[in-house]
């Protein structure tokens, strides 16, 4: 059978559990018993994660609100926390464990002493950045069952009206993104020792990655060459992007292992764009023939030692960025990673490397930081690459034996109201041969509106992106609306 139909039928079936989702629209799982829900524990690792846990959190809080109080716990009142999660936590590569009982406890009593409703997103958020709902699960004890298993989905709808790399205008409506997530956690002991989490996230669409750059004109004895960066060739497409399972305190030592396809743990995953991977920082695959932003096989650990965490991951080091993804290891080594962060209340700083072949050849080192002050959210990166031999690996020795690169982005998202926000993204990208610097720098500033209809439908009202790096690609305006859906 050709890979066509198979794509068709594999799509026929995530919109079929799409709209299954969509009837129950509830965590598939047994319930807590009476007494457990202030020890219940979610993990949040993902955007239907936020979602299963806001809608446990309304149905608890609603059982605990004074009936007198005459307040019904609307999806707006959350839709601040919730989009704290997703960019604070989700977006920036961090998973968490929350109670959500102990979350819904808290904004009953505050709704009980005659909190405005309006006031309890924040309220919430501050708590959390306090340690007051969540745990690393290494010296906290949970009780309940032994096996929780969810069931979740994404799906984005968009039109979008953008130059093609070759200059040319066209309009496009499309599936940008489809995603569904199976997630399971095994408690056997109830004493969170050795607790087991699996997760499976089903790309039938993968998100589409545009606009970025893997070739470059350059002079050479006084002809123009064009430095193409290779594609990955072989092997067998694989539709997960992450399909793992993670251990965590191991021995009661806190140290948590994941195995299986993980996201490379460099930096901030998802910028606050549309698409969220438009950065040039983190997506160019011309310096080291990887991206910063991509799916790896691998195993990784990591630990935290109070507001500081460290993670280190052996990965496959392929080409590419989170798709196409291949099981075969072309050249039988591996790639070294790590990240050391540091989060203290609404600050989160980070360091990263990355180590192509555990050597110092192809590098990159970044930092970055994250950090929640009142309506704004604030994020960023700076990353350093270098390739001392890049001519050798695209087999063009005689052009270049050097090159390198320093960017950077910074990204804001400002809450207008709770349902109203607007965003930017700033990114600058430099790219140098032999210490030279290629043409101009290369810029993007993107500018949107998202409003939030539900905590499960978010609206992308308009994002315009202007990409100012003509020598590269001539495709330098985007325009697109989308609609984003979370099950």
């Amino acid at each position: 059978m050709s890979p066509k139909p198979i794509l068709n039928r594999l799509k026929s079936i995530f919109l079929a559990v799409l709209l299954l989702i969509g009837f129950l629209n509830l965590p598939v799982r047994t319930s807590a018993a009476s007494g457990e829900t202030d020890s219940e524990i979610y993990a949040v690792a993902t955007i239907s994660d936020i979602n299963h846990l806001i809608n446990t959190i309304s149905l608890y809080a609603m059982l605990e609100i004074d009936v007198n109080t005459g307040v019904i716990l609307e999806d707006k009142y959350l839709i601040s926390f919730a989009n704290y999660l997703d960019y604070q936590w989700v977006g920036a590569g961090r998973s968490v464990y929350v109670y959500p009982g102990k979350i819904a406890t808290f904004i009953a009593e505050k709704i009980n002493g005659g909190t405005k409703p309006e006031e309890i997103s924040l309220l919430v958020i501050k708590a959390f950045q306090q340690g007051a709902f969540s745990t690393d699960l290494s010296t906290e004890k949970a009780t309940g069952e032994d096996l929780k298993m969810k069931l979740g989905a994404y799906l984005v709808g968009e039109f979008e009206f953008h130059q093609e790399p070759d200059g040319k205008f066209k309009p496009l409506m499309e599936i940008n993104q489809a995603k569904l997530y199976f997630a399971a956690h095994y408690d056997g002991s109830h004493n969170t020792v050795n607790a087991i989490d699996f997760l499976a996230e089903f790309n039938p669409i993968p998100e589409e990655v545009i606009h970025h750059i893997e070739s470059v004109a350059v002079l050479h004895e006084g002809h123009i060459d064009t430095l193409v960066q290779p594609n990955p060739t072989g092997g067998t497409t694989i539709p997960f992007e992450r399909l793992n399972f993670t251990i965590s305190n191991i021995a009661q030592s806190g140290i948590r292992a994941s195995f299986g396809q993980i996201r490379n743990p460099f930096g901030l995953w998802s910028d606050f764009s549309s698409h969220r991977n438009f950065t040039s920082t983190k997506n160019n695959l011309l310096v080291n023939g990887f991206a910063l932003k991509k799916i790896e096989l691998g195993l990784q650990l990591d630990r935290s030692f109070g507001p500081i965490n460290v993670k280190a991951a052996i990965v496959h080091g392929r080409q590419g960025r989170t798709f196409p993804l291949y099981r075969e290891n072309a050249d039988s080594r591996f790639d070294g990673v790590f990240r050391v962060s540091y989060s203290r209340r609404s600050l989160n700083l980070g360091v990263s490397g990355y180590f192509a072949d555990m050597r110092t050849r192809r590098t990159a080192v970044g930092a970055d930081f994250s950090v929640e002050a009142g309506k704004f959210l604030l994020g960023g990166e700076v990353v350093y690459q270098r390739n001392m031999d890049f001519g050798s690996m695209l087999a063009l020795d005689q052009v270049s034996r050097r090159s390198s690169s320093l960017a950077a982005y910074f990204q804001v998202d400002f809450a207008i109201s709770p349902k109203l926000h607007v965003y930017g993204l700033y990114d600058l990208w430099n790219f140098y041969l032999d210490g030279q610097l290629v043409y101009h720098p290369v810029t993007r500033v993107f500018h949107g509106m998202r409003y939030y209809l539900t905590k499960n439908v978010r609206w992308t009202v308009l994002e315009l992106g202007l990409l100012d790096h003509r020598q590269f690609d001539n495709g330098n305006v985007h325009m697109s609306t989308q609609v984003e859906v979370t099950f």
